[in-house]
């Protein structure tokens, strides 16, 4: 995979309530991007996400993956994650890394208990959002009630750029509101057509709000918008993006990722929405001097490892947001934590379990470095002349204890380093 600019990098967390189809939303997305050429079905156990024996036992998200994507001159970086409460500390770990949250609603089930807690996050950290309405295919699916819904227990902010032609088995296309065009998926294909005459009211009227919401952020947006005039179609993306870095808009957009519908579209408004990686500045700790340092990507290398997977044949990855800087095989670094330094070996990305090798990384950028052997979650690696460190990752406190004692009589060694790989994940 290609090294790109830190503008041309999308860090996206997808977060859900278990049950809305969050990893078939980010297996689509691949199969749309060309990332993959085949993904899982349903319970076929099949899913590039879900690799590990439990996982696939269940059919169940029950750990962090990444899987980047290239589409349209840049590369999208997604952080698929579990939807069960019991594993929100995977979440957290996601939301450290991610410059955006992609939030999966289900069009049957609508807003559910951990819809509610990723949005909580989201707003906790002052982290962009945009949701897709999946299941627009199933026998209950109700986009309008479920926006309804989403306006009532979120806000105002809530703002569908999409509305579906048909739900349930009746499903078969979504309008752009803000292109005031249609698409329909016929036997696979699909075909863009004009707004159904049936649907041109209720489009004129969401294009109305999206108007309303780009306008309000911009003070020449919103004279014009006052004055009567309609904004041209840049000025609606314009401000409709700039709401959504600040928070005042939540872009909606709706689909169906197991037929494949409307995940060509979302990848489109990913990569216009969503803010790019050279846009964020962190703060950490100078531990020369103790004092907070400002860190810019034009920084010399910092990194955080923000998950670690003990594999059992390539051993310990080492998951790592570069917030600064740049990383190549054969560089040496420090890791502040530990205070100890390391030398780089192979640098790649992963796919699931895909090993894709990277040459070079850039600042903005989400790698995964094999066999560091002082690495941890929640360590700060940097360049040994720059010694930041970042905070660790806030893990929600444990909601009960247990103890373990081994099968037989001089087993304890097995068991102490078991546990001591475990406490390194």
């Amino acid at each position: 995979m290609k090294e790109y600019a830190s503008d041309k990098i999308r860090n996206i967390a997808v977060l859900s309530h278990d049950g809305a189809g969050k990893t078939a939303v980010v297996e689509s997305l691949l199969l749309a991007s060309g990332a993959v050429t085949a993904v899982g079905v349903g319970k076929d156990n099949k899913h590039i996400m879900d690799f590990e024996p439990e996982e696939i036992k269940r059919n169940v998200t029950i750990q962090l993956g990444i899987a980047p994507c290239e589409w349209d001159g840049f590369k999208l970086n997604f952080l698929d994650t579990p939807g069960y409460s019991e594993f929100c500390g995977e979440v957290r770990a996601a939301l450290r890394a991610c410059d955006g949250i992609l939030l999966v609603v289900s069009a049957e089930a609508g807003i559910e208990m951990d819809t509610e807690r990723a949005w909580d996050y989201g707003v906790e950290l002052q982290l962009p959002r945009m949701i897709y309405v999946n299941k627009m295919d199933t026998e209950h699916a109700d986009f309008f009630g479920s926006l309804e819904k989403m306006r009532a227990v979120f806000g105002k902010s809530i703002m569908p750029l999409q509305i579906p032609i048909g739900e349930g088995a009746d499903f078969r296309g979504i309008i752009d509101v803000c292109k005031m065009i249609a698409w329909e998926w016929t036997s696979g294909n699909i075909e863009e057509i004009k707004v159904p005459p049936q649907y041109m009211s209720k489009a004129r009227e969401v294009r109305e709000m999206c108007m309303e919401a780009a306008a309000e952020g911009d003070d020449e947006l919103l004279e014009k918008y006052l004055n009567g005039d309609e904004l041209t179609l840049e000025e609606l993306r314009f401000g409709l993006h700039q709401g959504m870095l600040t928070g005042r808009v939540c872009p909606v957009m709706c689909g169906s990722a197991t037929r494949h519908i409307g995940t060509t579209e979302l990848l489109n408004r990913l990569v216009r929405y969503m803010p790019d990686a050279s846009q964020k500045v962190m703060m950490g700790t100078d531990t020369k001097s103790g004092d907070p340092v400002m860190v810019y990507p034009n920084k010399p290398f910092t990194g955080f490892v923000f998950k670690t997977l003990i594999d059992p044949f390539s051993g310990k990855l080492s998951y790592i947001r570069i917030f600064s800087g740049e990383l190549k095989e054969g560089d040496k670094i420090l890791n502040v934590t530990q205070n100890k330094e390391e030398k780089l070996g192979k640098i790649f990305t992963l796919v699931g379990k895909e090993q894709v090798p990277v040459e070079k990384a850039t600042a903005g950028d989400i790698v995964v470095l094999p066999k560091l052997n002082t690495a941890k979650t929640g360590d700060t690696f940097a360049t040994p002349e720059f010694p930041v460190v970042y905070e660790a990752i806030r893990f929600p406190n444990p909601l009960h204890t247990v103890a373990l004692v081994p099968a037989k009589k001089g087993e304890e060694e097995k068991l102490t380093n078991a546990l001591l790989r475990i406490s390194e994940e």
